[in-house]
């Protein structure tokens, strides 16, 4: 299913990073949208930033909520320290198709980067369309649009071993209940499992090599993770399955403009 999206994102907190930014003569060989940086705002005791957020979708509509992102750092008063800063962000939206969004997110570096903690919980009123499942599809004006609840949840817990080498387990939930479509003679989900209710669980180790300079907004450095996750109907979910993960990044600055 392809989907167009259009997503504005604004900053609350601009005007008064502007004027902080102009005013201070301490940091004025930086240009004033370095001010910007995640880094920085730790720095600067910008710790909270609200962004709203605007986005539309066929499955959505119009939909409009608030992120409240939260910056820290665990080592923040120990001088010399090289712990990266750590985040969190509450995200909440409604769309016109009354539909509720919510996650909550964090990770964090414990201090020394002895540990590493990540992950997010949420709940959303989904609405998909369907238009079959394999061969068997209808024309495009045909789909059956489907909705359901979800509630998720991911956790991933690491111990650092060496020079910014974790090893570490990841688990994750997802509950999807209610699930509703129209009356209609096609009807795709009627021989389908979990047409009404499924519960997926996973369980799995996971290596990460996390030589970023910012979780959050890297200008520099490199990111690989390496995992497995295994869903069992022993662990209380309906299926079996196997999920991979294989992520690598390498980044780049965009030059004096980028944060």
């Amino acid at each position: 299913m392809l989907q167009q999206r259009f997503i504005l994102v604004v900053s609350l907190a601009i005007t008064a990073l502007y004027s902080s930014a102009q005013a201070d003569t301490t940091l004025s060989s930086k240009k004033w949208w370095h001010k910007f940086r995640p880094d920085s705002l730790v720095n600067k005791n910008w710790s909270f930033l609200p962004i709203p957020t605007l986005s539309s979708s066929p499955e959505t509509g119009l939909k409009a909520g608030i992120a409240i992102n939260y910056f820290f750092n665990t080592d923040q008063k120990k001088a010399g320290s090289t712990t990266r800063d750590s985040y969190a962000y509450l995200d909440l939206q409604y769309s016109t198709r009354n539909q509720l969004f919510t996650e909550l997110y964090a990770q964090t570096f414990t201090s020394g980067e002895r540990y590493f903690l990540r992950g997010r919980i949420g709940y959303a009123d989904n609405y998909e369309r369907l238009w079959g499942f394999g061969n068997t599809t209808v024309d495009n004006k045909a789909f059956e649009g489907v909705t359901y609840q979800r509630i998720y949840s991911n956790i991933n817990a690491y111990k650092q071993v060496k020079n910014k080498f974790f090893v570490g387990i990841r688990g994750n939930v997802s509950i999807t209940n209610n699930i509703q479509t129209p009356a209609k003679d096609t009807n795709f989900l009627t021989a389908q499992a979990g047409q009404k209710q499924s519960t997926v669980t996973g369980l799995g180790p996971t290596v990460l090599w996390d030589h970023r300079n910012h979780p959050l907004s890297p200008r520099s450095g490199w990111y690989t993770e390496l995992g497995v996750t295994f869903h069992n109907k022993a662990l209380g979910g309906n299926f079996n399955y196997t999920e991979w993960l294989i992520d690598a990044r390498k980044y780049y600055p965009l030059g004096e403009f980028s944060c």
